[in-house]
């Protein structure tokens, strides 16, 4: 075999070697995508909030990148909604901002802010009915009803800010109302600058660590029973508390109020 032979015999072999790494590399990638968990991530120049939300499968997490997102936003199946950088979902003024309408969802670290004005449509930063919603982290602000859990059972809020709208106090909506929501957990969250937080029809909630302040009532219970009340701060409001046609409220290290 003459030099010329032998040297595309050996060019042969390494193109043939470097092909099979390269398939294995690809058959590599191709088993880690099929198998990674649903999640949704992009830069904010190309995401597209409410073509991943309606994209998603039920149980995903969709991580959304810094910027600004028009709303309102709908939420309809159960999934995570979590934001990097605290974008922003901006209303429109006339409406809703988030709307939840399923189970098992969560929403965390965004801010929320240009709901709409009607008090008789209780137009909210956040109005969620559901089973299990988690509201955590997140910055509502210009909002009539800062959140406004309904028929939504087992929920958690924690560690929001709520920030209502800069309107007279008998033209505010509610910082907090949670309304025929049993056993939901209200915790060191910051409401300020809204009508109350209110909680009717709700028995089993509890309500702890929370700063309210600057607001007609700190806390208002209505017709609702066996409630947990410990380590609140309600200053500077017209009422601190005011407990309203119900049984069995435990308040454990009475609240602080100026």
């Amino acid at each position: 075999m003459d030099r010329r032979q032998l040297a595309q015999k050996w060019l042969n072999r390494t193109l043939t070697r470097s092909a099979v790494r390269t398939g294995a590399m690809l058959i590599v990638v191709a088993a880690l995508s099929c198998s990674a968990p649903a999640m949704t991530h992009a830069q904010a120049a190309e995401f597209d909030l409410h073509a991943a939300i309606a994209a998603a499968q039920p149980g995903s997490t969709i991580l959304v990148p810094a910027g600004v997102y028009a709303g309102p936003i709908e939420i309809t199946k159960p999934i995570v909604l979590e934001g990097e950088g605290m974008p922003v979902i901006q209303g429109a003024g006339d409406s809703d901002v988030v709307v939840i309408d399923a189970d098992d969802v969560t929403v965390r670290g965004f801010v929320v802010s240009g709901s709409g004005t009607s008090l008789d449509a209780e137009h909210a930063g956040i109005t969620a009915t559901g089973k299990r919603i988690t509201l955590e982290n997140n910055r509502v602000e210009d909002a009539l009803f800062g959140i406004y859990l309904h028929n939504a059972p087992d929920s958690v809020i924690r560690g929001n800010e709520i920030d209502g709208k800069a309107l007279d106090i008998s033209r505010r909506g509610d910082g907090l109302k949670i309304w025929y929501s049993a056993n939901a957990l209200i915790e060191n969250n910051h409401v300020h600058d809204s009508r109350d937080s209110v909680i009717w029809f709700s028995p089993g909630t509890t309500v702890r660590g929370n700063l309210m302040e600057h607001n007609r009532y700190g806390l208002h219970f209505m017709s609702t029973d066996d409630h947990l009340i410990e380590d609140n701060v309600l200053r500077h409001n017209s009422v601190g508390i005011y407990l309203m046609y119900g049984d069995n409220y435990r308040l454990v290290r009475k609240p602080a109020l100026r």
